[in-house]
């Protein structure tokens, strides 16, 4: 007669416990690559938005310097509005709600009218000197992005603020 508990081969395969290993592990290293994964889409996603404003903020200081060099004066310059003037039209530049808006006015008729998105960032013009113009522009969501769109507009002929009782 043969012993058979002295024979038996042990059945290969995994235990219970061995599977259980195996799934959690599995699902942690899914959960980390998903996880990473979505963050480098945000990222992206960021990136191209942020790409996509600083093309926007290039054109606006062309169109700026465009305009500025034209102008033989300025009218105005406040922390919002910008107000240039040459013989035959005005162009006015303002810091709306979310864009700085851009309008050409001639003859007391808006020629062309242009806006340019601000993205969630705050902007203000700012006389650093007698021809030197800039426009900030901050982010409010990332306070390492700046901008400081910087333009030597040469010596403009400034006009004279009303004061009070005089017309």
């Amino acid at each position: 007669m043969i012993n058979r508990s002295k024979n038996t081969k042990r059945q290969s395969g995994f235990t219970l416990i061995e599977l259980v290993v195996v799934i959690t592990l599995t699902g942690f290293l899914l959960s980390l690559s998903v996880t990473i994964t979505s963050r480098c889409f945000t990222h992206a996603s960021n990136t191209d938005r942020w790409n996509h404003f600083v093309g926007t903020m290039h054109l606006l200081g062309e169109d700026f310097r465009v305009d500025a060099n034209a102008a033989n004066q300025l009218l105005e310059l406040t922390e919002t509005k910008i107000r240039l003037s040459n013989e035959s039209e005005m162009i006015e530049y303002e810091i709306q709600e979310n864009a700085i808006v851009q309008q050409t006015t001639m003859e007391k008729e808006t020629v062309s009218h242009e806006s340019y998105p601000l993205a969630g960032c705050n902007a203000e013009f700012v006389q650093k000197t007698d021809g030197l113009i800039s426009i900030q522009i901050r982010s409010e969501t990332h306070s390492y992005k700046t901008f400081s769109l910087n333009l030597d507009a040469g010596l403009f002929n400034l006009v004279p603020s009303k004061k009070e009782g005089q017309e």
